[in-house]
């Protein structure tokens, strides 16, 4: 299950197979033909030290494996800087990461992915912009 909040207090969840389905006339696939017209989101993780760390992502081609439960995306690592990436929601994780990133606040952010072992304890938060969509959900509704 994915779990969603938006900035005016709701809240719900969408199935996982439905909330990556990137396939023409998917909930979340802009008229562009891209899922959530490619989003950026923030790891949060354990490196292979045992130190927290985060990236910032953009997001691409998600693909569920209901066998083994595993979600998976195209993933490129993004400088942390207002010019690196696209910032939708204003106080969104990405927004956050790059105001930390620029104030000297966020420390063990990565720029390539690790060198020293796996990931651990991760938690990806994606910011995407529902508004951006709606002509998608309403196209979708006329058909």
């Amino acid at each position: 299950m994915v779990t969603f909040y938006t900035a005016s207090s709701k809240s719900g969840v969408y199935t996982t197979a439905d909330y990556a389905n990137a396939s023409a006339g998917g909930k979340f696939v802009t008229a562009s033909g891209n899922w959530l017209d490619q989003p950026t989101g923030v790891l949060r993780a354990t490196d292979g030290s045992g130190n927290p760390t985060s990236a910032l992502l953009s997001l691409a081609d998600p693909h569920y494996d209901a066998t083994s439960k595993t979600l998976t995306f195209q993933a490129k690592i993004l400088p942390a800087t207002s010019e690196g990436a696209r910032l939708p929601l204003k106080g969104g994780a990405t927004h956050r990461l790059v105001d930390d990133a620029q104030n000297g606040l966020a420390s063990n952010t990565l720029a390539a992915p690790p060198a020293a072992g796996p990931l651990t304890d991760a938690a990806l938060f994606i910011d995407q912009n529902s508004q951006q969509l709606a002509t998608v959900a309403e196209s979708s509704l006329r058909r």
